[in-house]
């Protein structure tokens, strides 16, 4: 599983999706690489994620990228602005996961 910009734009705004966050790293059973741009809206849920999958021993990888364009909504969509910054990265990460 890759997660760009995991709940960065509604993070502190939703009590409900932090909660079904936390419940799906809980229930899952894959591999999880969870990517932000350090310029998204937030980056505490990708902070959160790891806490969570790091305390449960869950495979995982957060990768915070720099900073990506001039605004919070640059950084969030660097999945759609930017694929050459992350490209290897989740190649890689795939390559690793589904051998």
């Amino acid at each position: 599983v890759v997660i760009f910009g995991a709940a960065g734009h509604s993070w502190n705004l939703s009590p409900q999706l932090r909660t079904r966050l936390f419940t799906a790293a809980k229930n899952v059973n894959a591999p999880i690489m969870i990517c932000h741009a350090q310029n998204d809206y937030s980056i505490n849920p990708g902070y959160a994620l790891d806490s969570i999958m790091k305390l449960l021993h869950k495979p995982h990888v957060l990768k915070i990228y720099p900073n990506f364009g001039k605004s919070q909504n640059e950084g969030h969509n660097l999945i759609f602005l930017c694929p050459e910054i992350w490209k290897t990265d989740v190649i890689t990460f795939l390559r690793k996961n589904l051998d």
